[in-house]
C-alpha cells in the first residue's frame, strides 16, 4: 500500500529530476538551482503533511517549469565570478552571516554605483546613484 508520504516523496523526486533536465536549457547556477527547488518544495507547518506549492498546479497547463525557472532566474541575477547580487537585500546580506562577506558583498555593491549612509530616524538607508 502506498502512503501519503510516499506518493509526496515521489512527486518531490519527480519534480526535482524535471528541474534538473529542464535546468539543460536555462542554465541557473546551483546555488539557484538548489533555492528554486527548495522553495517549490517546502514543508508546510505541520510536520507530518509535506506539500508543495506546485502540487496542484503540476497538473494544469499553467504550471511551465520551465517558464518558472526563467523567471526565477531573471528575478534572482547573480554576478558571475563573485557570486553576489547585483541589488541591495536586506535579506541577503543578513543571510550572508559572516561579516566578511557581507563587507565584500558592499563593496561590491558600491562598485556598482550604491551608496551607503545612516540616518538615525531610518537606520542603514541604501541608494544607488551619486552621493551628494
Amino acid at each position: 500500500m502506498i502512503t501519503d508520504i510516499e506518493t509526496i516523496e515521489t512527486r518531490e523526486l519527480h519534480f526535482k529530476q524535471a528541474v534538473l533536465w529542464k535546468n539543460h536549457e536555462i542554465l541557473m547556477d546551483e546555488k539557484t538551482l538548489e533555492d528554486f527547488m527548495d522553495y517549490w518544495t517546502q514543508e508546510t507547518t505541520h510536520k507530518r503533511e509535506k506539500t508543495m506549492l506546485w502540487e496542484k498546479r503540476l497538473e494544469t497547463s499553467a504550471f511551465d517549469i520551465g517558464k518558472r525557472m526563467a523567471y526565477w532566474k531573471r528575478a534572482n541575477p547573480v554576478k558571475a565570478g563573485e557570486g553576489f547580487l547585483d541589488y541591495w537585500s536586506v535579506g541577503y546580506d543578513k543571510k550572508l552571516g559572516d561579516t566578511q562577506k557581507q563587507m565584500a558583498y558592499r563593496k561590491h555593491l558600491r562598485g556598482l554605483g550604491f551608496i551607503f549612509t545612516y540616518s538615525p530616524g531610518a537606520g542603514e538607508v541604501v541608494t544607488k546613484g551619486k552621493q551628494t
